[in-house]
């Protein structure tokens, strides 16, 4: 195995893989995210309820990445995927990152007759990491701070789902 493969980043964007693939068996296919610590403590979190629009949410990760110290996440969302000049189809990206590399990987989804998703592999990148990778890849790298009113709001919200969040050790 290459050193990037063994990556955090690469190791938990093929952990979300395999549980979209497990949740569309079910018919579940959530945005969600999980981080971990520099002691292992890992959080994984369903963020589909959240009343953020894509540039709230993406600020919201960068937040809560400084705040609970996450070294490493990944993040999982349902996309739009062009097929061809009018054609769309459904897919998930997930966007990972460490210290190290940042990593993107794209599923497929095909929608069963019984209301469930067979989730499949298209597209998988790792990069070294940096800024121009892309938008929610490195947020536990970026300066970036929300304003006061975010910040109070992103702890409310982080506060609320505090039930919601599971926790485990590496």
């Amino acid at each position: 195995m290459d050193q990037a493969s063994g990556d955090l980043a690469a190791v938990l964007a093929e952990e979300f893989a395999v549980w979209f693939r497990n949740l569309g068996a079910q018919g579940f296919l959530p945005r969600a995210f999980t981080g971990v610590k520099r002691d292992g403590k890992q959080g994984i979190v369903v963020l589909s309820r959240l009343p953020l629009d894509h540039v709230q949410r993406c600020d919201f990760l960068i937040w809560l990445c400084r705040t609970e110290q996450f070294i490493a996440y990944a993040y999982g969302t349902l996309v739009n995927i062009a097929d061809s000049a009018s054609a769309f189809s459904e897919g998930i990206d997930i966007y990972a990152s460490s210290d190290s590399y940042d990593v993107i990987k794209t599923l497929g989804i095909d929608t069963l007759t019984n209301g469930t998703f067979k989730i499949f592999d298209l597209d998988h990148a790792v990069m070294s990491a940096g800024p121009e990778n892309g938008v929610f890849l490195g947020l536990q790298r970026s300066a970036s701070n929300a304003s006061g009113a975010d910040q109070q709001q992103f702890r409310e919200l982080w506060q609320d789902m505090g039930a919601e969040v599971i926790w485990r050790q590496r």
